[in-house]
């Protein structure tokens, strides 16, 4: 079988996109948008994806609230290998999405603030996963100088962001 992946924060389907390109048709991926018109948005680049992409994962699009899904994803693919959540309060999705990831499973939450990124990171630890790595994502520009070589561009930065990846680990059982 394939990857079995949440998608927290569906909006115009971008990462979407890209998951499905990277699953191939034996992943199933589980997209979930609470906007309506951002889950329109997203349903129509997929569905346009899916004419074009030889191998198109099975996909599903859930309009409503990532937290109140779990009985959804088992019915769908019994447990996930990977949730990745983009929304305005991933920590309170946390301790509801632990349980559906099987052991060795990975989440990743994307945060616009330090201030979301240490609330993950708390709901991450207090749900029992193990954080593996958790930065910030800056996105410098370079540029060619004029004199030959390359050198980082004088425009600001337009955008940074902080990631947290955590993992489920298996329980330990004493012999």
């Amino acid at each position: 079988t394939g990857s079995r992946v949440l998608e927290g924060g569906h909006g115009s389907g971008g990462l979407a996109m890209h998951l499905a390109n990277v699953m191939g048709s034996k992943g199933t991926l589980i997209s979930v948008e609470t906007r309506a018109e951002h889950a329109e948005v997203g349903r129509m680049n997929m569905e346009r994806l899916s004419e074009v992409l030889p191998e198109f994962p099975d996909w599903h699009l859930i309009e409503g609230d990532i937290g109140e899904i779990g009985d959804l994803v088992i019915d769908k693919c019994n447990e996930l290998d990977a949730a990745i959540i983009d929304i305005a309060e991933p920590w309170g999705v946390i301790p509801k999405i632990e349980p559906l990831l099987r052991a060795g499973g990975r989440l990743a939450c994307y945060c616009p603030t330090t201030i979301q990124l240490e609330k993950c990171w708390e709901a991450a630890h207090e749900s029992g996963l193990i954080v593996e790595w958790a930065g910030e994502m800056i996105e410098r520009r370079w540029v060619k100088a004029s004199r030959g070589g390359v050198r980082p561009g004088n425009t600001p930065i337009g955008h940074t962001a902080f990631l947290l990846i955590s993992a489920k680990v298996a329980a330990y059982e004493e012999e």
